[in-house]
């Protein structure tokens, strides 16, 4: 089986169920990246990226899983869910405060999962798909964009799949928006969406800003994690900019915040 672009984005990504103190159950959305932790040998670390807003105050936490088969492809039938106690601990967090990323270094997970004879089934993102600053100068303010995640908890439970959603930049990638290292997506965050991956993904060809077509390439950058949106605020009560999506009591005007790729660099120098 030969995994296409979209599944590569659908197989990243993993369903995080959260339980807190009252037993309140929430779920968001992690991916998986490769940390290199030593450039010349090449060696790095698997790890599970979230917001801190999805994590903060959980006490018990579930990983979910694909399994694989003995031919080395996913299993879809077949889940296997890693339970945390503890979970907010666990994470490391970015070391601004205001930068609402956390990783779980999961390689014990996925070796404790080997002991019992079960192989774990995922795509990595490698830090070499955050896109270069030629490359975000390639790009134009609106281009299109995908994401995996759990809108509202909506999953395939059966097939352990995410919900897989299309929309466009709503501000230029290369710019930060009001002077963060963020920027907008016209596709809603809504609680479940938070964590998700944003991808530019063009299969079979696609055209830069300058018009030129590029017939016979497939092109994949990892623009950054949508984290937040703004809401719309009935009148009587007071206004906010932007809330985390895993907080949204109103209706998503349809636009999501996304933290830039490259602010995962600073995560992964940690370590």
């Amino acid at each position: 089986m030969k995994l296409t672009l979209t599944d590569f984005v659908s197989y990243g990504t993993v369903r995080i169920e959260c339980t807190d103190k009252n037993n309140q159950v929430t779920a968001g959305t992690g991916y998986v990246v490769e940390f290199k932790t030593d450039e010349e040998t090449g060696t790095g670390i698997t790890a599970l990226i979230t917001n801190k807003s999805i994590i903060r105050g959980a006490e018990k936490g579930n990983l979910v899983f694909t399994t694989e088969s003995e031919e080395g492809e996913p299993d879809d039938k077949r889940q296997h869910k890693v339970s945390l106690i503890q979970f907010e601990k666990k994470w490391v967090m970015h070391p601004d405060s205001a930068v609402d990323l956390c990783a779980l270094p999961i390689d014990a997970l996925v070796q404790k999962a080997e002991s019992k004879g079960i192989e774990l089934f995922f795509t990595v993102i490698d830090m070499g798909l955050i896109p270069t600053n030629e490359q975000l100068d390639e790009l134009d303010a609106m281009e299109q964009i995908v994401t995996a995640g759990f809108p509202d908890g909506l999953w395939d439970a059966v097939n352990n799949r995410p919900v897989l959603r299309s929309g466009v930049t709503a501000t230029h990638p290369r710019m930060d928006y009001n002077g963060k290292q963020e920027f907008l997506i016209d596709a809603a965050a809504m609680s479940g969406t938070n964590g998700s991956p944003v991808f530019i993904l063009d299969q079979n060809g696609y055209v830069d800003r300058d018009g030129k077509y590029y017939p016979d390439e497939d092109r994949i950058l990892f623009l950054g994690t949508l984290y937040a949106g703004p809401q719309a605020i009935p009148e009587c009560q007071p206004k906010k900019s932007d809330v985390p999506a895993s907080a949204s009591a109103h209706p998503p005007i349809n636009f999501g915040r996304v933290i830039k790729s490259n602010r995962l660099l600073e995560l992964e120098a940690l370590f």
